[in-house]
């Protein structure tokens, strides 16, 4: 959208008497949120994104402290605040970039402790993998991912008690 050298002077002269009066902050942040107020920049939606030039992928909820895949690595800090760099992440990008972690992680259809804390030490408690929906991931032992959370291998044999006194609660068997 272009704009003329009057309607660029109107919005400097409103969001300058905003600064005057103390309700805009002069900061990058308040001329971001003034912009934005007045659609002259995009927003960004909660979602799956993909930096355009490193090729980063986060799952943005704000501008910092959002997680995702970068330079191969899990990251839980990862700032999403430039709309201009990212562009929305596809299907297929994010649930490969959740499969590859997992199997990293050593996740990948093997017996777990399920997000939900639930021990899934058997295959098939589902009868295929099912689909990602871009914020949970299943295998077919159970969910390994959701939410920014993974599940936890189960690496030895414990009895209950051993796995609820390791959790700090009681947990439920799922058969």
């Amino acid at each position: 959208m272009k704009y003329t050298a009057k309607e660029v002077e109107e919005l400097f002269n409103e969001f300058e008497k905003g600064w005057h009066t103390n309700e805009i902050q002069f900061s990058n942040d308040g001329v971001n949120t003034f912009l934005k107020s007045k659609g002259i920049i995009q927003s960004f939606k909660v979602g799956w994104y993909k930096n355009i030039d490193s090729g980063t992928l986060a799952f943005r909820t704000s501008d910092t402290n959002n997680y995702g895949v970068r330079n191969g690595l899990w990251n839980e800090n990862i700032q999403v605040s430039n709309i201009n760099c990212w562009q929305e992440a596809t299907h297929e990008e994010v649930e490969t970039a959740l499969i590859n972690e997992a199997k990293k992680r050593g996740l990948w259809e093997v017996p777990i402790i399920d997000v939900d804390m639930s021990i899934r030490d058997k295959k098939g408690y589902f009868e295929e993998t099912l689909p990602c929906d871009l914020k949970t991931l299943w295998s077919s032992y159970g969910r390994v991912f959701e939410n920014g959370k993974w599940a936890t291998i189960i690496e030895e044999e414990l009895t209950l008690a051993q796995v609820c006194k390791e959790l700090g609660r009681d947990i439920k068997i799922v058969k």
